[in-house]
């Protein structure tokens, strides 16, 4: 009876242990989906801004709004073309000539999507965890017209 009794205390030690293994391992998935999904949507917009430079910024943003993934909330993402175009001139955007170089970035605000506490402090140990991941920076050339 007393190995009985002490496998259940055993269990009891660290069976939490282990459901707080378990849920960190689930964050950093959800979290790496996340940067995953914010990659791919980065690299899309930076391909079809190289096929329409033309865009201005408002069409930008209606694009990324549109084709944004499912794992990603807009009102957490925040996109910007480089340079930028708020107008057309003669339906050209003179700051994006052919075969110039345009910046994407993409950046994503965690705080929506982190379950877990982000600050951890025990006695003299403390930990904390980033709520903002860092921008995701797109290089691409412009096409000919």
């Amino acid at each position: 009876m007393r190995s009985r009794a002490q496998a259940l205390v055993e269990l009891g030690l660290v069976m939490p242990l282990l459901v707080g293994i378990v849920a960190v391992l689930f964050q950093f998935g959800v979290l790496f989906v996340i940067y995953l999904s914010l990659v791919h949507a980065t690299r899309d917009v930076g391909r079809w801004m190289a096929v329409h430079p033309d865009a201005t910024d408002a069409q930008f943003q209606a694009y990324v709004t549109a084709d944004m993934p499912s794992t990603i909330s807009g009102a957490s993402l925040t996109a910007q073309a480089l340079p930028g175009c708020p107008s057309l001139s003669n339906g050209v955007c003179p700051a994006r000539p052919a075969g110039s170089a345009l910046h994407i970035r993409m950046s994503y605000d965690l705080t929506q999507s982190v379950f877990l506490p982000t600050r951890l402090s025990l006695g003299f140990f403390n930990a904390s965890v980033p709520i903002a991941m860092p921008p995701y920076d797109y290089y691409v050339m412009v096409e000919q017209r």
